[in-house]
């Protein structure tokens, strides 16, 4: 796990100067798996897990604040209330690692030779391809909801994606929308905020 989430999706190895320049590069890719014969409804609260950040250091990161917020904003606006004596506990866990891919390149004329047909004599392009490999940061976010009592877990979600530069004052908005696509996989949905508030 690292200190922060810049390297998140993607969110072990970075330094925090690092994780603050670095997002991901396109929308990451998501799923999540769960226990199908639990009835999620029955859960009304929750705590994360005692720990202080991913790495175990004496203080919380801003990009760790920001997860922990905004998986607390997810749950809550699905009727589930932080206490201190909870049903579920929430515990999470960034890292990433380096990845290469090898693309092969259309083929490209290479050269010319010449040859003779029915009318003489011709030229024609030769053809030829190249693997290009690239290396590119690769982070994962995964998040745990687990069952208190029985120690047990009861759901995760995973998002994966590239990293890219990103400025440090669009980190926030960036892992609420991480977080919230993860939570999109969860059993329970979110209410509609409109609808909420054209009914009310």
């Amino acid at each position: 796990m690292i200190n922060g989430v810049y390297k998140i999706i993607v969110l072990a190895a970075c330094s925090m100067g690092t994780l603050l320049t670095t997002s991901c590069a396109s929308g990451p890719n998501v799923h999540a798996i769960y226990k199908q014969e639990i009835d999620f409804s029955q859960f009304d609260s929750f705590k994360f897990v005692e720990r202080l950040s991913p790495n175990g250091e004496a203080y919380l990161s801003i990009e760790t604040q920001y997860i922990i917020e905004a998986i607390r904003e997810q749950l809550s606006a699905r009727g589930l209330v932080e206490s201190e004596a909870p049903q579920l506990l929430v515990n999470f866990n960034i890292s990433q690692k380096e990845k290469l891919v090898t693309t092969a390149l259309p083929a490209v004329p290479s050269g010319y030779y010449a040859y003779r047909d029915r009318s003489g004599y011709g030229t024609s392009f030769g053809l030829g391809s190249q693997n290009v490999t690239t290396q590119y940061t690769e982070g994962t976010l995964n998040i745990d909801v687990i069952d208190a009592a029985l120690k047990q877990v009861l759901w995760e979600g995973v998002a994966v994606g590239r990293l890219k530069q990103i400025s440090s004052n669009e980190l926030k908005s960036y892992v609420y929308d991480v977080v919230e696509s993860v939570f999109e996989e969860y059993p329970i949905v979110k209410p509609n905020a409109d609808l909420t508030d054209n009914n009310g």
